[in-house]
């Protein structure tokens, strides 16, 4: 629920579970109604059901962009930081790149850390693979893999079997 109340299926979560606050935090794009990033929280244990969470707009950089969406959240123990990866789209609303923020707390002003210099990503996602962190995403010709937190091109995840087409959806 946005804050007119309204009920809308938000998807493209990115559902954590808190220890410290013991809360279940939500990022959200908001497709068909205003394709930003939403943040939420709930006490309830979300792994099964259906749940209505009372979500508002996330402040992150939006710089010259008609849509936002496709969030990874991690805490990076290390940094002390909270750590977002979305992608974002350019001013034609046609190509999206992968962006990395922080911010000191889940639900607070997201800074800009890296971007990629490649177009027309989704699905993005933060993993922790041998101790360090990667951003891997999809792309119209397979699943980029960056750096993490500069977000330089590694390579490309290999895969056994594809995904249909859906760019690591």
């Amino acid at each position: 629920i946005y804050n007119d109340g309204i009920d809308r299926q938000f998807h493209a979560s990115t559902v954590v579970y808190d220890r410290k606050s013991s809360q279940w935090l939500v990022m959200t794009t908001g497709h068909g109604y205003a394709p930003k990033i939403y943040k939420g929280a709930s006490n309830a244990d979300l792994r099964g059901g259906i749940h209505t969470i009372k979500v508002s707009e996330l402040s992150y950089p939006n710089v010259n962009t008609l849509s936002s969406e496709d969030t990874s959240l991690v805490f990076d123990e290390n940094r002390k930081k909270w750590m977002l990866a979305l992608v974002q789209s350019d001013s034609t609303g046609a190509r999206f790149k992968t962006l990395l923020c922080q911010s000191d707390e889940w639900d607070g002003v997201y800074m800009l850390v890296s971007q990629t210099n490649r177009d027309n990503e989704t699905g993005v996602f933060i993993q922790k693979i041998n101790g360090e962190y990667v951003v891997m995403c999809g792309d119209p010709n397979g699943y980029p893999v960056y750096s993490y937190p500069n977000l330089s091109y590694l390579g490309e995840l290999n895969m056994d079997v594809t995904d249909g087409g859906f760019r690591g959806w």
